[in-house]
């Protein structure tokens, strides 16, 4: 018995698995990976057919609705990730592989459910939890879109699916519209709250990258959408990451690095959001339509409802401030990319600024008798400054079409750079009017960032001023002039090398203006300056007519 015990087979369980070697041979094999051990002994290739999806899926699969496919769902394990998906938030196609669910040999990223399918229709480049695609979809078909976009470019390519860091910054950007749009700040805040957490994981991640300037820009435009949600830290953060990146400053030649003049001006547009905000707040509390007590507003619902108010009590500025929000991705978007931006003309942004101008003027005005008028904030509730910030906003997308919109004008163009029109109309509120910033300078990093933008223009403008005449040499001065009463007003620290150089090229540009035009008195230069825009009551008059005695008349 004992015999015949030992020559019978031993029982093996029958393998399905099997590497076709072992299968053909009809011989069990121990499945291992790449290679069963079979096979090494006889030195053969080693190879499995790819898994069979099992009767009950393809039966499952045969009883899907039209559209559907079979139902596998997708889990991500770290380890496939690609070096690329984990910088952008996505999975690459390469990272993801098909194997049976247990399988011994492999952490399989695929899945097996008969419970959950893919949807065919879903394209988005990320994933988009809670209300994240009713925002989306809010904000891409927003009824002001035909109107909205000039030229060549339209809502549809300036926000593309297939991009993960332009749609996670545009999510940010409609949640924002929409809290501003129905003030319902709540419905929108776990939302914002989801994707602003994935934005500070990436930017971490890309914080520690020193040498990639691709990084760098794509960091600091995450940085700068998270200023329009949480203001001040994120700003002062930016600025000390592009000092400790850039020290120099970024290299913003058209031609060289269009990606560094986006950015640069998406920045400058966000800090003069962050100005006015600060500023209105502050004139807001004050004034009359106050129906709340100041120290409330540190409260986010707080100050949802507040800009709500605002909406309401601005002269028709409510629509002009979200149509304003409506065409921000076009500072971050990939498809601007390609494209040469081209110098705007400001004749539209100076006769918004004109208006401004005159409003704060009534505050002086002996015929003006009205509380409400010489009260600080109707210079907001008159609603000029939104309709300034949509002009300047509108001109970037101008600048940025293959063919901009054409307006009928028998009056010639005054043409600038975009970037340094904005810095300067951000001072002139600052350092002229006061009304920006609670009347305070820009913070010290941010300041000397903008002056060397407005350096880099001032510089390439000077040959023309020095050769030409008219309307363009005045704006140019009129740049100058105020950059220069910015850094004066700022009264930096006299160790700061920066500042000091930035002053004496500023020095050096209004000298060859003085030369050029034969203006030596202060009563000269600001009839200059009012025929570009200047207030009748200048409350920091002595200090410009300090710095220009030092200048010129030293």
């Amino acid at each position: 018995m004992c015999q015949n015990e030992t020559q019978r087979s031993k029982a093996s369980k029958r393998s399905r698995t099997g590497c076709t070697n072992c299968r053909e041979r009809r011989v069990q094999c121990d499945e291992r990976r790449p290679a069963c051990h079979k096979c090494i002994a006889r030195d053969e290739a080693c190879c499995y057919m790819p898994p069979a999806i099992p009767l009950r899926e393809r039966r499952a699969a045969s009883k899907a609705r039209p559209g559907e496919q079979a139902p596998w769902s997708i889990e991500t394990s770290s380890p496939s990730l690609s070096a690329s998906s984990a910088t952008s938030g996505v999975h690459s196609p390469a990272s993801l592989m098909v194997v049976p669910a247990g399988s011994p040999a492999v952490s399989s990223p695929w899945r097996l459910s008969p419970r959950v399918a893919l949807d065919p229709f879903d394209t988005l480049a990320l994933d988009m939890p809670l209300r994240s695609k009713e925002f989306f979809y809010y904000y891409i078909h927003l009824d002001d879109r035909s109107s909205a976009w000039p030229g060549d470019l339209n809502g549809d390519c300036i926000v593309p699916a297939n991009d993960p860091n332009t749609l996670r910054n545009t999510l940010l950007l409609a949640g924002l519209h929409y809290a501003w749009k129905f003030e319902d700040l709540c419905s929108v805040e776990s939302t914002i709250l989801c994707h602003k957490i994935q934005s500070i994981r990436l930017v971490n991640n890309w914080l520690v990258d020193k040498t990639s300037q691709a990084n760098i820009l794509l960091c600091a435009k995450y940085i700068t959408t998270l200023c329009d949600i949480e203001a001040k830290t994120h700003l002062e953060g930016l600025m000390m990451y592009l000092d400790s990146r850039l020290p120099r400053g970024l290299n913003t030649n058209y031609d060289d690095c269009l990606e560094a003049e986006l950015m640069n001006r998406y920045l400058i547009l966000v800090y003069n959001i962050l100005h006015n905000l600060k500023s209105r707040l502050r004139d807001y509390m004050a004034s009359p339509e106050s129906t709340g007590h100041v120290g409330n507003y540190s409260d986010p619902e707080r100050l949802g409802h507040l800009l709500h108010e605002w909406h309401i009590h601005e002269n028709n500025s409510h629509e002009v401030r979200l149509r304003a929000l409506r065409l921000f991705p076009t500072f971050f978007s990939p498809t601007i990319l390609g494209r040469k931006l081209q110098d705007i003309d400001v004749r539209r942004t100076l006769q918004c600024l004109h208006e401004v101008t005159a409003t704060f003027d009534l505050r002086y005005s002996e015929a003006a008798s009205d509380a409400a008028v010489k009260s600080p904030y109707y210079v907001w509730s008159e609603g000029g400054l939104s309709r300034l910030l949509y002009a300047m906003i509108d001109a970037h997308v101008e600048s940025c079409a293959a063919r901009p919109k054409r307006r009928a004008s028998k009056q010639s163009k005054i043409l600038s750079s975009w970037s340094s029109c904005t810095i300067v109309i951000d001072m002139y509120l600052i350092s002229v009017l006061g009304i920006h910033n609670e009347g305070s300078p820009a913070e010290s990093r941010l300041h000397r960032h903008t002056l060397r933008i407005l350096k880099r223009d001032l510089e390439r403008g000077l040959k023309d001023v020095v050769e030409r005449d008219g309307v363009a040499r005045d704006f140019w001065f009129w740049k100058l002039l105020i950059g220069s009463l910015s850094l004066t007003h700022a009264s930096p620290v006299p160790s700061d090398q920066g500042f000091r150089d930035l002053l004496a090229d500023f020095t050096y540009y209004i000298q060859q203006w003085v030369k050029a035009t034969g203006v030596t008195k202060w009563k000269d230069a600001k009839k200059v300056l009012t025929s570009v825009v200047w207030p009748e009551n200048f409350e920091r008059e002595d200090l410009a007519v300090s710095f220009w005695n030092r200048v010129v008349v030293a």
